[in-house]
């Protein structure tokens, strides 16, 4: 038999393998696409006053009562962080 010919072992190994390759990539891709952890509230320059017009209240990311998505901890509505972005 030469050894060019295609039989159903050499598929069966060559689809396995694919499959394998697969399911390697989307894991990767997954974990690149978590969210990253949160910030510490000095690494976000967190403070429980305002600054200016900004405040926690009014973040984008602020969720009520007290918490953030990119800062770890308790956060006050009338706090502000460096990560202020202004609800849309």
């Amino acid at each position: 038999m030469n050894r060019n010919d295609f039989t159903r072992r050499r598929a069966f190994t060559l689809g396995a393998g694919a499959i394998g390759l697969a399911a390697t990539l989307a894991g990767t891709r997954a974990q690149s696409e978590s969210p990253a952890a949160k910030q510490s509230k000095s690494d976000a320059q967190y403070q429980d006053k305002p600054h200016s017009s900004q405040l926690c209240g009014i973040c984008a990311f602020f969720v009520a009562p007290s918490s953030c998505q990119k800062v770890d901890g308790e956060i006050r509505p009338t706090g502000w962080c460096k990560n202020f972005e202004r609800k849309s």
